[in-house]
């Protein structure tokens, strides 16, 4: 998954178990356990440094191998309550 809002991107990556999050604005990284704790309330990217760089190196062969076949470019109009949504969960930052 990949979320671009003006200069923020945001990448993520999923297995059946896992959920990877990295931030480009500024360079942080989320890990979520997400059968254990799929609402994504507790981020344990310190508790589990090789499952974060394993899931970091899928991600980055993702993204290098999409830019063979780069997706359609669509503009997306989001409702204030779907914006309040993505920044309470850390998607969006600011106004």
């Amino acid at each position: 998954m990949e979320l671009d809002k003006g200069q923020h991107s945001i990448k993520s990556i999923m297995t059946p178990k896992w959920k990877y999050i990295f931030n480009h604005q500024d360079d942080t990284e989320q890990l979520y356990k997400i059968d254990e704790d799929p609402l994504e309330l507790y981020n344990i990217f310190y508790k589990e440094p090789e499952r974060c760089r394993q899931l970091r190196e899928r991600l980055v062969h993702w993204v290098l191998q999409s830019k063979k076949y780069p997706p359609k470019k669509r503009s997306v109009t989001l409702s204030l309550d779907e914006e309040e949504k993505l920044r309470a969960l850390g998607y969006i930052q600011g106004k």
